[in-house]
């Protein structure tokens, strides 16, 4: 299959399953950002890909205050990807928790939580966490299946 072909069907995946239901979430492209730069021999390509798709997709859905730390997020994220001999559980674990403590922080710091309780956070955050990672599992997921066309 052609190597183009495919970046072309990851992007296109990443940016349709960001604009559908449930509310704009950026897991597929945070799960794209850790595996592609693990995987593509390109890393610029692999760097900028999720990058690229959060903007078009921010073009659609809007920017906002915390816009620029989701996208160091996201680079972070594929930084944890390209340092990582292969992606893990451990890897995933890192890069849902680094997203969480970047997202936190701009909430907290922007005051954009909207009740400020310890119930609301916890919630909050152990539903980030766990949408996190299904995604990533399912990447890996796929990866083990057949990841040389990824090669």
């Amino acid at each position: 299959m052609n190597r183009n072909l495919i970046i072309i069907a990851l992007i296109f995946l990443a940016v349709i399953t960001r604009l559908l239901p449930p509310p704009p979430n950026f897991t597929p492209i945070a799960g794209m950002a850790l595996f592609a730069v693990n995987r593509f021999s390109d890393k610029k390509l692999a760097f900028s890909l999720p990058i690229f798709c959060m903007i078009l997709t921010d073009i659609f859905l809007g920017f906002h205050s915390i816009t620029p730390f989701v996208y160091i997020s996201i680079i972070g994220i594929s930084c944890i990807g390209y340092f990582s001999k292969e992606i893990n559980k451990v890897a995933i674990l890192k890069s849902s928790i680094l997203f969480f403590l970047i997202s936190k922080f701009c909430a907290t710091r922007n005051n954009i939580l909207h009740s400020a309780t310890i119930n609301h956070i916890i919630y909050h955050s152990v539903h980030k966490l766990m949408m996190n990672n299904m995604s990533k599992l399912f990447i890996i997921t796929l990866k083990r299946k057949n990841y040389s066309i990824f090669e």
